[in-house]
Formats: structure tokens, C-alpha cells, sequence
């Protein structure tokens, strides 16, 4: 078990919270400019998500429950944050409703569930 175990599950928090986020704006814009833009922060934040999932727990080995756990809750509730405050700047088109299927989608690529 790796020491920084704390640091390497908040690590992976965040960056999979990047990658739902920029899916979700990326599938929500017809700008292909920024669509590739999103494509590309989201394929850079996964890999360093999937690293850190490595770091944690080699991904042979499944998560424990709770961990797992903890890890979508909080995925889910900064994954809503970032979007709301994003429609507040003004953002259109965004679905909060599919939220919950991108964090499931994401969890099962990185073999956390």
C-alpha cells in the first residue's frame, strides 16, 4: 500500500473530475475548435487519473468498497459544482442529468468499479 495513498486518491479525484467535466462540455458544443480542445484535456486528465489509480491500488486488485465510494461521491458533487458554475458564466447547452452516467462511464475505464 502506498503512503501517499490520501494524496494519490484526491489526485485521481481531480483529474477524473476534469475529464467528466470537459466530456460533458465537449458533447454540449458544436465549436469543433474547442470540441478537439476538450478531447484533449480530457484524454490528459485520464491518463494522470489512471496513474494515480495504479498508485493506489495496482488495478489487478479491485478498490475496496469504500474507497470506490468515496471516490464517485465526491466526483459526482465536483463534477455538478464545476458545471453549475460554468452555466452561471453563461455556458449553454450543458446536460446536468447525464452526470451520474459519465462518472459510472469513467469509474469502469479506470477500473475503480
Amino acid at each position: 500500500m502506498s503512503q501517499n495513498r490520501k494524496k494519490f486518491i484526491r489526485v485521481c479525484v481531480g483529474n477524473s473530475t476534469t475529464v467528466v467535466v470537459h466530456r460533458i462540455l465537449g458533447d454540449s458544443i458544436e465549436d469543433t475548435g474547442l470540441k478537439k480542445y476538450y478531447q484533449k484535456e480530457a484524454l490528459n486528465a485520464l491518463r494522470i487519473a489512471g496513474d494515480c489509480r495504479e498508485k493506489i491500488n495496482p488495478a489487478v486488485n479491485p478498490l475496496p468498497e469504500k474507497d470506490a465510494s468515496f471516490i464517485q461521491n465526491k466526483v459526482v458533487a465536483n463534477v455538478t459544482k464545476e458545471l453549475k458554475a460554468r452555466i452561471a458564466k453563461g455556458y449553454e447547452n450543458v446536460r446536468l442529468e447525464e452526470i451520474a452516467a459519465y462518472v459510472t462511464e469513467l469509474l469502469k475505464e479506470l477500473q475503480i468499479r
